[in-house]
């Protein structure tokens, strides 16, 4: 049986999360460290695995608290490429090393 080598999510940071408060207080937007996390739980979901180094990320327009997004993770032997979208718009993307 072939492993899939492609998967989709989404997920949404409630507008009450923790990260939200004092980031930043007139214009919040969710940090990039909770849009890694959740890139890493969907990876950790799907493959059982933790990946060893973040090769490069890119992050293009900031996530609102509330907005959804959808990520999109493509693995291949040595790597998991992400991107993530709101709508149609390009939120961030980047690479985790799996060795």
């Amino acid at each position: 049986m072939k492993e899939n080598r492609h998967h989709e999510f989404e997920f949404t940071v409630d507008v009450n999360h923790p990260c939200i408060e004092g980031h930043f207080p007139d214009n919040p937007i969710v940090p990039a460290v909770v849009l890694l996390d959740q890139v890493l739980t969907g990876i950790d979901r799907v493959w059982s695995c933790q990946p060893r180094h973040l090769s490069q990320a890119k992050f293009l327009r900031p996530l609102v608290p509330g907005e959804r997004a959808t990520v999109c993770l493509e693995r291949d032997a040595t790597r998991i490429r992400f991107s993530a979208k709101s709508g149609a718009e390009l939120l961030f993307n980047g690479s985790f090393l799996l060795s």
